[in-house]
């Protein structure tokens, strides 16, 4: 009888295994954590680099405090040439929000730039999210550019935005070089 229970037992679990193939044709795509974009402003000898980021504040965690939702985030651009480390850019983010509604939104963002001055040559950023309130770390796609006077420049896209208090300020409307 042992036998038999024991023989039932496989062969069930060979059938569950078997029936479940995975299928990896119906995985959901995941939009990008982050925006990056790299802008090239030509000088004799170094080139001004600059790199402008976007973050979907849906992609960010917040915590409530008081009547507001904050959260924070740190995005560091390595830069390497010829699989060489060149330098480090490290950029630290607050974002403090009135309403819930605005921390789920997938069109409202957080976002800035950061620059450095680069030789002529061929580099890769490597691009690392560090989200606070979690230190959980998002990996971006390494980011190939070339630092030349004959490249063609990418103009930063911005708007230009007029709060209640007629005060001005600008976004970036660039996704991702488009």
């Amino acid at each position: 009888m042992y036998k038999y229970f024991t023989l039932l037992f496989f062969v069930l679990l060979s059938i569950q295994l078997v029936s479940k193939p995975q299928n990896k044709k119906n995985k959901i795509p995941q939009k990008l954590p982050i925006y990056v974009e790299t802008h090239i402003n030509s000088s004799d000898s170094i080139f001004n680099c600059i790199i402008s980021y976007r973050i979907p504040l849906n992609n960010l965690v917040f915590i409530q405090q008081n009547d507001s939702y904050y959260s924070n985030f740190a995005i560091t651009f390595e830069i390497y040439e010829n699989k060489k480390f060149i330098k480090r850019l490290f950029k630290d983010n607050k974002v403090n929000i009135a309403d819930y509604s605005s921390t789920i939104s997938d069109n409202l963002f957080s976002q800035g730039i950061v620059t450095t001055n680069l030789p002529k040559g061929k580099y890769v950023i490597k691009p690392l999210l560090t989200l606070g309130n979690t230190e959980i770390e998002v990996q971006i796609k390494p980011i190939d550019f070339e630092v030349d006077s004959n490249q063609v420049h990418k103009p930063i896209f911005v708007e230009n935005l007029v709060s209640s208090n007629e005060t001005y300020s600008y976004s970036l409307v660039n996704f991702q070089n488009s």
